[in-house]
C-alpha cells in the first residue's frame, strides 16, 4: 500500500478507471460477438466501437479494423440471405410451372 497521499489517490483513480474501462470493453466484445450470431443493429455496433475508441479504451486503428470486420460480416450474411431467397424462388417457380396432363 502506498504511504504518500498522492499515491493513495492515484490507486483509487486507477481502480475506478479500470472498472469503467472493463465495462466498456465488455459491451464492445458483446456487440462484436452478436455480429457472429446475426442478431444485431450495425449502427449500434458501430456506436459502441466508436465510443470505446473515443474513451481511449481501444486505439482508433483497432476501431476502424473492427468496423471493417463487422461490415464484412454484414455483407456476407446479406449475400447468403439473398442467395438462399433466390434459390427458394426458383424452386417455387419450377413447381408452379409444371403441368399435369
Amino acid at each position: 500500500m502506498p504511504i504518500i497521499k498522492s499515491a493513495v489517490k492515484k490507486v483509487k483513480q486507477d481502480k475506478k478507471r479500470s472498472l469503467q474501462n472493463r465495462s466498456v470493453l465488455e459491451k464492445l466484445r458483446e456487440a462484436v460477438k452478436n455480429t457472429k450470431k446475426g442478431s444485431f443493429d450495425i449502427s449500434a455496433v458501430f456506436s459502441v466501437i466508436d465510443r470505446a475508441a473515443k474513451k481511449g479504451v481501444i486505439h482508433k486503428n483497432k476501431a476502424a479494423r473492427l468496423k471493417s470486420v463487422v461490415s464484412k460480416r454484414v455483407k456476407t450474411t446479406d449475400e447468403t440471405k439473398t442467395v438462399t431467397g433466390e434459390k427458394k424462388a426458383l424452386v417455387k417457380k419450377r413447381k408452379t410451372t409444371k403441368k399435369t396432363s
